[in-house]
């Protein structure tokens, strides 16, 4: 048979009261703000974390901006000195036609005035040549009186 003891029963019940009590008193209130805060510290983190995940989702996005920006400066800049190698280039080889056609000018030139100065050069030479041919021609064909008489008629056709 079971048997319940009143007089333990009331005992447990007011120790269970007393324990409950000073629980309550000493250890649900502490505990309770314990959690309370704990509760608010990680409320107050998960705030911090999203705030900080928005910032460094907006920095990401403006730095992938920025190298966007810099990939198209990057292309623009090159193409630029693309251009303006080909401009030079164009100059250089327009510059070197130029100089070269002047040098071929020059030396046609040249050879011009050299083919005349051989020329006249030439004439002279042969001129003297036939002088003094004729010359000795003369001094062996002509005798005093037939040199005479060829001056005399050259001065009168003057």
């Amino acid at each position: 048979m079971v048997s319940i003891n009143i007089y333990d029963l009331i005992m447990q019940m007011i120790n269970f009261g007393l324990l409950y009590l000073l629980v309550g008193v000493f250890l649900a209130k502490p505990l309770g703000k314990f959690l309370e805060d704990r509760r608010n510290t990680i409320k107050s983190d998960l705030e911090h974390s999203r705030l900080k995940l928005q910032e460094a989702e907006t920095m990401l996005s403006d730095q992938a901006k920025h190298l966007s920006e810099a990939k198209n400066e990057a292309r623009e800049l090159k193409k630029r000195m693309g251009e303006a190698a080909e401009k030079e280039k164009e100059a250089l080889l327009v510059q070197a036609r130029t100089e070269a056609q002047q040098l071929v000018t020059d030396a046609k030139k040249e050879i011009e005035q050299s083919v005349e100065k051989a020329r006249v050069d030439l004439q002279k030479q042969t001129a003297k040549l036939a002088i003094d041919l004729s010359s000795r021609l003369i001094k062996k064909n002509i005798d005093p009186q037939l040199n005479e008489q060829l001056i005399t008629e050259t001065l009168d056709k003057r």
